[in-house]
């Protein structure tokens, strides 16, 4: 049987569910996360401010997709929970591998640009249009881990563009 993430587990496909609630999709996201960390034997903290941070980007993003009036606004990505966990998959081995071992905002924010933006350079005119839009003003107004968010993607789509 095929998931929607198509990731493998024990022989069997993973069926990720089309999620209702931000509750239930961050138990989702941080479940697989969990799970993966312990199947590859890393030990990383997975901060829920950073787990935060995903789920409101991708709840933004959507938002922005629903509003959008045609398709050229839009992201390629469908930005499903199965995304989410693969952005954050990305970022815990790059962190794991490359990195000092500390999920941090700035691979965070990489892994994400980096992983939405299939069709360049329309994805990453999206994506810069949402970080000067929404991502810069939530680092000045709420602070946090924010602004190391905005610098990570800044730099990530500067990279790609």
């Amino acid at each position: 049987m095929r998931g929607i993430s198509g990731q493998r587990s024990r022989g069997n496909f993973v069926r990720i569910p089309v999620v209702t609630s931000r509750r239930s999709e961050a138990e989702i996201v941080r479940f697989r996360t969990v799970e993966l960390l312990r199947r590859h034997r890393i030990e990383l903290e997975l901060p829920p401010t950073l787990l935060d941070i995903l789920l409101q980007s991708f709840a933004d993003l959507r938002a922005a997709a629903a509003s959008a009036t045609s398709d050229d606004e839009k992201l390629e990505s469908a930005l499903s929970t199965a995304e989410q966990i693969g952005v954050l998959e990305d970022a815990i081995l790059h962190s794991n591998f490359f990195g000092d071992r500390t999920l941090r905002a700035e691979t965070l924010a990489g892994s994400l640009v980096g992983s939405l933006a299939r069709r360049t350079p329309e994805d990453l005119a999206i994506l810069n249009k949402y970080w000067h839009g929404v991502v810069e003003p939530r680092s000045k107004n709420d602070g946090g881990l924010w602004p190391e968010f905005l610098e990570g993607g800044r730099q990530a789509i500067a990279t790609l563009s």
